[in-house]
């Protein structure tokens, strides 16, 4: 195989790798941080390798002229891009105004412009003259390879290319003294692969003409790959699978890494052998053998959430399938979610929001929704019921004479008299203030009055003491019995057991009366 061919073959290779990164990365900008510049130089280099490319496989040298004048829609502007990358290296949010953007590209345009004018018209400040040299040499052959008399744009081209270089190179090492860890290497990395980019425009002044075989862009495609695999090597190729096992290893639930065939592949650092599992967890154990209850297993199988309480535990196991780039599920993540303390919490908002804070029994948003659907099934069911509404009598006096701690007090035995005096089944509320209700539940006409009596006695039967003085109180009763035949709603219960209660009150207090 001819040299040049191998060559050709090489600079076609270097294209298509070139284009393939630029594509992809701009696929992926997102995971990139969003630096299109990246993508950028990568399309300028598939512009030069392929005009290079194109090049040295031309014949003629009006072909390899028009390759070359190609190579200049990237070529120019490689540095300015570098540039750039490396402002935003060391500042993700750095922004150029236009006017500042117009400055930075008009050399580059003016090389562009100047090499599309050169050879095939008079204008000759950038090339002077181009012609083909037959005894260039490429491992002992003869290569046929285009060369240019440099003119004095080409000059200029090529000093403000070593100026960005220099000026990016500058950018590292300020970021290097500046930073620490790996950014800190990272961008050492950056300053000696910009030094060593520095080079090619340096050479560039030795001669008049160019080289023969252009080796800028091998060392461009080279110095490419390196700075790519060194800007990306510590976020994806380190950092994030370091992240993301240590956020498997350390996770305060129990996780569970299984195959496509559903053997255990993996597990976390919160795996303990408990009553959960069968035993020892062992490597490449089937999820039958791991599991004792069947039902988990099939969870898994079919990706659904399972709950399980186990050791006074509550777990909501969740399986989330591990699918490949093709969309096939490569294996499964079983995750053991303590929802323990969250079920706990729930339901002592729950209890905090239906029960009243000094007294522990219903409030009256519970005891409405609570009496709403037994009265509504009672009157289905035909069951008889009676709601009693019960009020201190005068138990301002006790809190304007004694004070509301002790007021307090009176109610709390107040209330677990009432208690005492009900069934565990009965409905019992702090209405509000020293205003309570009842349901009591299966309760006809005599069963009604036997349970109001049991109250009124209990709370009279009560001894409170302050200081050395004893007190007592007594409640009034209004009791009103379910209508069968003329159904009502929960508050139309309460309007006619208060309006009993009241009653109790006019004949003299510590009465009930019945409705």
């Amino acid at each position: 195989m001819q040299p040049e061919m191998i060559l050709t073959g090489l600079t076609f290779a270097i294209a298509i790798i070139a284009l393939v990164i630029s594509v992809s990365m701009l696929i992926s900008l997102k995971r990139i941080r969003k630096q299109w510049e990246l993508a950028a130089l990568f399309f300028l280099q598939f512009i030069y390798a392929l005009g290079y490319g194109l090049e040295l496989a031309s014949d003629t040298i009006e072909l390899k002229v028009a390759f070359n004048h190609l190579q200049y829609v990237g070529i120019p502007f490689i540095s300015a891009g570098w540039a750039f990358l490396a402002h935003r290296y060391r500042n993700p949010g750095f922004s150029l105004k236009t006017k500042y953007i117009i400055l930075l590209l008009l050399i580059p345009f003016v090389s562009f412009i100047s090499v599309q004018l050169s050879y095939y018209t008079d204008y000759t400040l950038y090339y002077r003259d181009a012609f083909i040299d037959q005894a260039n040499l490429l491992f002992g052959k003869e290569v046929p390879v285009l060369v240019f008399v440099k003119g004095p744009l080409y000059y200029l081209g090529a000093s403000y290319n070593m100026a960005m270089i220099l000026y990016a190179t500058f950018i590292y090492f300020r970021t290097f003294k500046k930073t620490a860890g790996v950014h800190k290497h990272q961008a050492l990395f950056l300053t000696i692969c910009s030094l060593i980019a520095g080079v090619a425009p340096v050479l560039t002044f030795t001669s008049n003409q160019t080289s023969g075989i252009d080796l800028a862009i091998y060392i461009v495609a080279g110095l490419s790959y390196i700075v790519l695999y060194a800007l990306l090597r510590f976020e994806f190729l380190y950092l994030t699978p370091v992240a993301y096992r240590q956020a498997f290893q350390t996770a305060s639930e129990s996780m569970y890494l299984f195959d496509d065939k559903m053997e255990l592949i993996s597990w976390n650092n919160a795996v303990r052998e408990d009553e959960v599992t069968s035993g020892k967890v062992q490597y490449h154990m089937k999820s039958e053998e791991l599991f004792q209850n069947t039902q988990i297993i099939e969870a898994i199988k079919e990706g659904a959430p399972y709950s399980l309480n186990d050791n006074n535990k509550h777990y909501v196991i969740e399986t989330i399938p591990v699918i490949s780039r093709k969309g096939h599920k490569d294996g499964y993540i079983v995750k053991f979610n303590d929802m323990t303390n969250y079920i706990e919490r729930i339901e002592k908002l729950d209890y905090q929001a239906s029960h009243d804070e000094l007294t522990d029994i219903y409030n009256r948003r519970a005891f409405i929704e609570m009496g709403t659907e037994y009265i509504k099934a009672s009157g289905i069911d035909k069951t008889d019921f009676a709601l009693m509404m019960i009020d201190l009598d005068d138990f301002k006096q006790i809190n304007d004479n004694y004070g509301h701690p002790f007021g307090d007090e009176v109610l709390k035995g107040v209330t677990k008299a009432i208690r005492e005096s009900i069934d565990a089944e009965d409905i019992l509320s702090r209405y509000g203030g020293e205003e309570f209700v009842v349901v009591a539940k299966n309760a006809n006409a005599d069963k009604a009055a036997e349970i109001a009596e049991n109250i009124r006695s209990r709370v009279a039967a009560l001894k409170f003491r302050f200081k050395d003085e004893e007190i007592t109180t007594n409640v009034s009763i209004g009791v009103c019995l379910n209508y069968h035949d003329n159904p009502l709603d929960i508050y139309e219960y309460i309007k006619n057991a208060d309006d009993a209660l009241y009653v109790s009150k006019r004949k003299g207090k510590n009465k009930i009366t019945i409705v």
